[in-house]
């Protein structure tokens, strides 16, 4: 990702929000991501190509929902 874009991330260089599950952390990253590559002028096609390598690398990482932050 573009450093530009990275920043435009809701967490970008702010702390992790108590409360939240991976998956909702996920889900947020997705909603945030998808507006951002589409204002950037990214196909639709690239975009989810680009959001399922994020959800499958969160996957691996998390166990998905075995571990919390």
């Amino acid at each position: 990702m573009r450093k530009d874009l990275h920043e435009l991330t809701w967490t970008y260089k702010k702390p992790f929000v108590r409360g939240l599950t991976n998956r909702q952390y996920l889900a947020r990253d997705i909603v945030d991501l998808r507006t951002i590559f589409r204002n950037a002028g990214y196909s639709k096609d690239v975009v989810n190509r680009q959001l399922s390598e994020l959800i499958k690398q969160n996957k691996a990482l998390w166990s998905y929902g075995a571990m919390e932050l």
